[in-house]
């Protein structure tokens, strides 16, 4: 009896043991639960909440946007619809003059030249702690890598892809600043588009003007060298020349079958007659002049070869310029056709009032997404 008394009272120790047990286990793993969902609610929910309401509240600085609208075209990739085609969507647009547009606004070059002109650091240093230049945003770097970044973080490019209209947007703390850099962007862009169109204007033309320069020189210098013939050989012209001498022969020799048919007559009929001798006289004298007309005719052949050289020359490189030309004519027109034209749909906006931060849709949206976020990890 003993026995089962001690076993009994045994028993009953050992299930009050483990029913403590289980109720500390119970009690730890409830307070552990507890403190664990107090994390999340203090650092998931309720701190990032206080700190969203005291920046947007409080600290966020105002921020004016200026808003410009531009078209970006090119003859030789189909952009140069017109804007109702464009804005009605059925245009076969490209695109590429707008990412050309948008490559070259957010480049190192447009940065270095807005850097001169405005100074970033000075612009945006008027900002919260959180977005101004040098701030949280940018982990209080001032180096000219994060420069550039934070300048393309302010700096909205939004091309639209089926019409290739681009939208560009400058955020600043300041109405006037913000109007200034978009119109300073839209004059340098117009700049680069001119410097790169002259670029393609010497890569298509430049050497079909030196080539039609050369030809143009080149007809020069055999104008000189046919003057110079003709000064040094005394004639101006030897085909011209040689078809008068020979024509000329031609009429002596037809004197001279006449005269020789006087003579003849004059000198079997009547010898002793002073006619006879005149006759016999003029005879002589046509016969000289004949040979002459026609020894002048065959000089002046052998001559001429060097004359007809020039001018084949000449003819020859004339030929070459008119080719020339055409070919300079056609390069001007592939020039015109890669040229890029900017066409400003709509002029930098100078607004009154800010467009950010917006405060209430702010606020709401962390506070939507902690709540979330806190049920999702309790």
């Amino acid at each position: 009896n003993i026995f089962l008394k001690n076993y009994s009272f045994e028993n009953q120790v050992n299930s009050v043991y483990k029913k403590n047990l289980i109720f500390i286990e119970k009690f730890y793993e409830n307070q552990k639960n507890k403190l664990k969902n107090n994390k999340i609610f203090y650092f998931i929910f309720l701190i990032p909440n206080i700190i969203s309401i005291l920046y947007y509240c409080f600290l966020a600085s105002p921020i004016y946007q200026s808003n410009s609208i531009l078209l970006v075209t090119n003859p030789s990739r189909k952009d140069s619809d017109n804007i109702t085609t464009l804005l009605s969507g059925s245009s076969e647009n490209t695109n590429s003059g707008a990412y050309l547009l948008k490559e070259r606004i957010l480049s190192w070059d447009s940065f270095s030249n807005f850097n001169k002109k405005f100074d970033i650091i000075k612009l945006y240093s008027s900002g919260d702690f959180v977005s101004r230049v040098g701030g949280l945003t940018s982990l209080w770097s001032k180096g000219d890598v994060s420069l550039w970044h934070y300048y393309q973080k302010n700096i909205g490019v939004n091309i639209d892809g089926q019409t290739g209209i681009t939208k560009i947007t400058i955020n600043a703390y300041n109405s006037n600043i913000s109007y200034e850099i978009s119109d300073f962007l839209i004059n340098d862009t117009i700049k680069y588009l001119n410097n790169l169109n002259k670029t393609q204007d010497n890569y298509f033309i430049s050497s079909s003007k030196e080539e039609v320069q050369r030809l143009e020189d080149k007809i020069k210098s055999d104008e000189r060298n046919i003057q110079n013939w003709r000064i040094k050989s005394g004639y101006f012209d030897p085909s011209s020349d040689y078809n008068a001498l020979t024509k000329h022969g031609l009429n002596l020799d037809e004197k001279q079958v006449s005269f020789q048919g006087q003579y003849n007559f004059s000198k079997e009929n009547i010898p002793n007659n002073p006619a006879t001798k005149e006759i016999k006289k003029q005879l002589d004298n046509i016969n000289d002049s004949s040979k002459k007309a026609h020894n002048s005719a065959k000089s002046l052949f052998l001559k001429s070869s060097s004359y007809e050289s020039l001018i084949i020359q000449k003819d020859l490189d004339e030929k070459l310029l008119n080719s020339a030309k055409i070919a300079l004519q056609e390069a001007r027109i592939k020039s015109f056709q890669n040229h890029y034209y900017l066409k400003i749909i709509s002029n930098p906006s100078h607004p009154e009032s800010p467009s950010r931060p917006k405060r209430i849709e702010s606020i709401l949206i962390i506070l939507v997404s902690t709540l979330i976020l806190k049920l999702i990890l309790s």
